[in-house]
């Protein structure tokens, strides 16, 4: 780290328009964005070049057709991860415009919200007409342009016209913009980059206000995290992106992607053709939320096929008894394999050279494309049984993280070879961290227990137009209070095992937490 240490890896990346500049350079100007023309067809790409002259042309047109090139000027993203949502995004960073993004799982009611607290957000990007036309019905908001990736139906442009709502298209936006070319005017470090609504528990979402500081504060953190880069993305690494943009899990991946000059492919669209995508891109850096995991885990288990024992009665592992069914000696194998495989994990030692993985699990890798190095699960708790197992067939260190959106992304990571399982790792580099009683659950701090707090440069602005809710996160110090009750371990790692939030106090007096009762 430089003397900026604790807010950037790199003391020209300071903002997230720096990062893309830097990331020309790493990669020699290689590949930044990749995407699939059709089913079946293979992954053509974009230069980092051809990534900054679009977002320029974009970010130029947007300006000629009167957006504002400062941070009162918020533009909304309503998509799916595709290649022009980044260049949307790009395009913001480097004319100082703040990023709102919108996802269906908020719901409408909760879109018609965001768009009418966002007072200014007048431009929204979307790339499918359904998704125009529920712009283009909630009424009384602001918006005042609709552009569209797609071709502009026929519904969409009668809906617009009752609404007096203009709607064009990306292209044109991109081509306005290439005839009316505009200088960059690039963000500050502190300046806003991103107002990210999370849905909540009740009421209206939060808008979680981040800035350019933060983001590559919190990128830097995790890189920081590995050993003799071995866990560090590089510019020959390719990374899968079908993660909601949406998401701070995402952005922080594909924020230190562009800073290491790294390559970005992007899924179909539809995650019933993700194994398709990974053995078409074969990537080498997999983020995997915990659901996601679990399936993979359980599909692993169900399906799993030895591509052969012949070679293992010759190396007299074992005898194949004639009464014995294949199911269930596939099943001895694998489970023998993974015995094996958890020996050396208990170890520090994780591998993809063993016999087992050439008999057992090279199918499993080869599901993945089998060029996976590096793979990061987070946004939810993950059993042990499931890491492990992950981590034995995959051959690969598979990290963890803790965090959450009002830091970043990331508060901590597991560190490569530490597979004890238990905690949530260590804490990043970027950042601060104590633990605070709790007294009405009895936790204290003396006691090594607490909720965990956070302070430092990835810790975010603030709730939008909220101050009293920001004012419940973050105290006049500067710490945010997770919620989250956790301990320090011997190893300095952290563990979470409850919340000081969301109890309920019964007749009798007694606490309980409503997510212990869903863990249960």
């Amino acid at each position: 780290m430089s003397e900026i240490a604790g807010k950037s890896l790199y003391e020209d990346v300071r903002t997230q328009h720096e990062a893309l500049l830097k990331g020309l350079k790493s990669s020699n100007n290689g590949h930044c964005l990749g995407y699939r023309p059709g089913p079946g067809q293979p992954y053509k790409w974009l230069s980092y070049q051809e990534v900054l002259d679009r977002a320029q042309n974009f970010g130029s047109g947007l300006v000629e057709k009167g957006a504002r090139t400062n941070t009162d000027q918020r533009i909304g993203i309503y998509s799916q991860n595709r290649v022009e949502w980044t260049l949307a995004e790009k395009a913001c960073n480097g004319y100082s415009m703040v990023v709102v993004p919108l996802y269906d799982t908020l719901g409408p009611q909760a879109i018609k919200w965001i768009l009418q607290q966002c007072e200014l957000l007048e431009y929204v990007i979307v790339d499918k007409c359904e998704k125009a036309l529920n712009i283009l019905k909630c009424s009384d908001t602001f918006v005042k342009k609709v552009i569209l990736v797609e071709e502009v139906s026929d519904s969409v442009k009668e809906k617009a016209a009752e609404r007096n709502i203009d709607v064009v298209t990306f292209a044109e936006i991109e081509e306005l913009g290439k005839s009316h070319r505009k200088e960059f005017v690039p963000p500050n470090p502190d300046d806003l980059h991103t107002i990210c609504y999370t849905s909540g528990t009740t009421g209206n979402p939060k808008g979680v206000m981040q800035t350019h500081g933060s983001l590559i504060a919190n990128a830097s953190g995790i890189y920081c995290t590995g050993v003799r880069d071995a866990c560090n993305v590089r510019a020959n690494d390719v990374h899968y992106s079908y993660l909601p943009l949406a998401h701070s899990f995402e952005k922080i991946v594909q924020t230190l992607f562009f800073m290491q000059g790294g390559s970005i492919g992007f899924y179909q669209g539809d995650l019933k053709l993700l194994t398709d995508d990974l053995q078409t891109l074969r990537p080498t850096f997999f983020p995997i939320v915990p659901r996601l995991l679990n399936k993979f885990y359980d599909k692993v288990r169900d399906t799993v096929c030895l591509c052969g024992v012949q070679p293992l009665t010759r190396l007299g592992l074992f005898q194949i008894n004639a009464g014995v069914s294949a199911s269930k000696m596939k099943k001895f194998v694998l489970d023998l394999a993974l015995k094996k495989k958890l020996a050396l994990l208990k170890k520090g030692v994780v591998t993809r050279n063993t016999i087992w993985d050439k008999i057992v699990f090279k199918k499993v890798q080869n599901m993945l494309g089998g060029r996976i190095r590096i793979c990061v699960t987070g946004a939810a708790p993950i059993s042990q049984t499931v890491l492990s197992f992950m981590r034995c067939a995959l051959g690969i260190p598979l990290t963890e993280g803790y965090g959450q959106t009002e830091c970043g992304a990331a508060l901590t990571v597991t560190l490569p070879g530490a597979y004890a399982g238990g905690n949530v790792g260590s804490i990043l580099p970027c950042a601060f961290a104590k633990l605070v009683d709790v007294p009405e659950k009895n936790y204290f701090a003396k006691d090594n227990q607490g909720e965990v707090c956070l302070k430092g440069t990835p810790v975010f602005k603030g709730y939008f137009k909220d101050e009293e809710k920001t004012k419940e996160a973050v105290d006049e110090d500067g710490w945010l209070h997770t919620g989250d009750i956790g301990q320090w371990l011997p190893n300095g790692s952290l563990k979470i095992f409850d919340r000081s939030k969301h109890i309920f106090k019964l007749s009798q007096g007694e606490y309980i937490a409503p997510e212990k009762i869903e863990q249960i």
